[in-house]
């Protein structure tokens, strides 16, 4: 028994001296950054901010920290100064900094005590962030941590040094509602209006460039005719007005001498903001058939392209950003239906006619597209029923009831006999509604029916049609369990 109890002690003794051996270790909290200039290349002050379990000694203990890949560090020696870095407000002595890479280590200069601790690399410390925008953590840890492995930070982040642009041009102004950048063919010998926007499309600290910059438009064409005609020239008339003024001006190709793009710049010297937006009203018109595109690019003048952006030879141009676009020009025809008639039916590709739907006034097509255009002979009332009852061909109903007949009943020889039937019966009755304008909202009312049906045709997915049936067909089978028992209970319940 005694010799039990004397191994037990002779365990215990050591167990408390490899305890009393075991040197404290420091627990670091995750830090919190505080970044002034967070702007991507450009200097940096870093304030970090964290706690330890155990206080480091003066001149014994260290503090490391790791900065994400892409931090440029000064290196070891006399780049850094007494105060660069600061320990809760205490200079480090510069002396006693060690960088190994993007890591910079250095000696606690007098004991901190266990708590929070803020370490600060002032702007003269010369830390210059990475130079690609994004999230980023560094990581702290302690001489007194036996493994020496960091702890990350909360994610910081660095912003673009500066704003990149992109143009978007907007046909809406002659084609309303078309989408945007999507530039549809144009009727050569006319003249359309646009809206061309320069915008941020990335936003960053400062402007791209030192000084004001220059817009240059450039034009590549494709003329439809022979070099052998005696005047190969097609011309581009191009009026814009904008935020630096107006400028209009005649772009001639020659289809027999060139073979660069023509360039021309429209605005110099326009001052240029970070994260600002500019909209110029243009109005374009070729004068030939064919193909073109055309380009704006942003010129930054020579040796002066900014901070963030290596600079160029004084007698050269930095091309900060260009987009270019394409469009072709055709001839148009329109097919005008005579008096009496209106168009009922067509075929073809119309995904670039604006009014292709609008059956009940003439319909412009594109002969390229092989578009054919059906007539019938109509009473002057009108096409259709529901034209007449809404009174307006381009009512919202009207337009689900046409998107229905396109995309469902044309599309098969049972609805292509109903469509034939409806327009085979429509012309009295529309004439009929017509002359008597006290009809035409019951003639609404019971339309109402179709176009809810339209509707829900046309504009729901099939997840959707799928659900809507599901619906209705529970509260049919609900309609019908009511029914059977209200005729179970018998006449005398009521």
């Amino acid at each position: 028994m005694r010799k039990i109890i004397s191994i037990l002690v002779a365990l215990g003794l050591v167990l408390a001296l490899s305890v009393i051996a075991t040197p404290a270790t420091a627990t670091v909290s995750q830090p919190v950054i505080i970044l002034t200039g967070n702007c991507a290349c450009m200097p940096g002050t870093y304030d970090i901010t964290f706690s330890t379990t155990t206080s480091l000694t003066g001149g014994v203990h260290c503090l490391c920290i790791e900065f994400p890949a892409g931090t440029t560090i000064p290196s070891t020696g006399t780049a850094w100064s007494n105060g660069d870095i600061t320990i809760n407000s205490i200079p480090v002595f510069g002396a006693e900094v060690t960088v190994t890479g993007t890591e910079v280590c250095f000696l606690a200069p007098v004991d901190i005590a266990a708590g929070q601790i803020s370490v600060i690399f002032t702007a003269n410390a010369g830390i210059l962030n990475p130079c690609t925008a994004g999230t980023y953590k560094l990581g702290v840890y302690t001489c007194r941590e036996p493994d020496s492995t960091p702890v990350l930070s909360a994610p910081y982040i660095i912003a673009p040094c500066y704003s990149s642009y992109t143009f978007v041009w907007d046909s809406s102004p002659t084609y309303p509602g078309i989408a945007a950048n999507f530039v549809p063919p144009f009727r050569a010998c006319e003249t359309h209006a646009f809206d061309l926007t320069f915008e941020p499309y990335s936003e960053g600290c400062n402007a791209p460039c030192a000084s004001p910059v220059d817009i240059v438009m450039s034009l590549i064409a494709s003329p439809q005719f022979p070099c052998a005609d005696s005047d190969p020239v097609a011309k581009v008339t191009l009026n814009l007005t904008g935020p630096a003024g107006a400028w209009a001006g005649v772009l001639t190709w020659n289809e027999c001498e060139d073979d660069e793009p023509l360039e021309v710049t429209i605005y110099d010297n326009m001052p240029l903001a970070a994260n600002s937006t500019y909209t110029w009203q243009g109005l374009i018109h070729f004068d030939t058939v064919g193909e073109y595109t055309i380009c704006f690019k942003v010129v930054c003048p020579g040796g002066d392209a900014g901070p963030c952006t290596p600079p160029v030879a004084p007698d050269e141009e930095s091309i900060l950003f260009e987009r270019c676009f394409g469009s072709d020009t055709d001839q148009w025809l329109d097919a005008e239906p005579e008096e009496g008639y209106c168009s009922a039916n067509w075929t073809g590709d119309a995904d670039t006619v604006a009014d292709i739907e609008d059956a009940t006034t003439a319909n412009t097509i594109e002969n390229d597209d092989g578009i054919t255009v059906d007539f019938q002979a109509v009473p002057s009332g009108g096409c259709f029923i529901a034209t007449a009852a809404y009174g307006d061909p381009m009512a919202e109903e009207i337009q689900i009831l046409r998107e229905l007949r396109d995309d469902y009943l044309l599309t098969s020889p049972l609805g292509q006999a109903l469509v034939d039937l409806y327009y085979g019966v429509s012309p009295p009755i529309a004439e009929f509604i017509t002359e008597h304008p006290n009809v035409k909202p019951i003639v609404r009312a019971g339309l109402l029916p179709a176009v809810a049906m339209s509707t829900v045709a046309v504009n729901t997915t099939l997840a959707e049609k799928t659900a809507i049936a599901g619906l209705l067909v529970l509260v049919s089978i609900a309609v019908a369990i009511w029914a059977m028992r209200r005729r179970g209970r018998g006449p005398g319940y009521s």
